[in-house]
């Protein structure tokens, strides 16, 4: 039988993960529908996107640089 620990939850990681995922998600659904169609307000499909990948690069800059993180990225 394994022995239960409990560990401290990584939450900076998860924000960062929660945040660009969402972010990202937002974006490619405001994209296919067009809920931003007109040609000022595409800027803004793009601000989620950028915004989303840039958090999910900061995502695994702070998985690599914390004691416990929530993903193991050697895997």
């Amino acid at each position: 039988m394994g022995i239960i620990k409990k560990e401290k939850v990584d939450w900076v990681g998860n924000a960062t993960l929660a945040g660009g995922l969402f972010l990202i998600l937002i974006g490619i659904t405001f994209g296919s529908f067009g809920i931003f169609s007109n040609g000022n307000n595409r800027f803004s499909i793009y601000l989620f996107v950028i915004g989303g990948l840039a958090l999910i690069a900061l995502f695994v800059f702070i998985e690599k640089k914390v004691i416990r993180p929530m993903f193991d990225l050697s895997l």
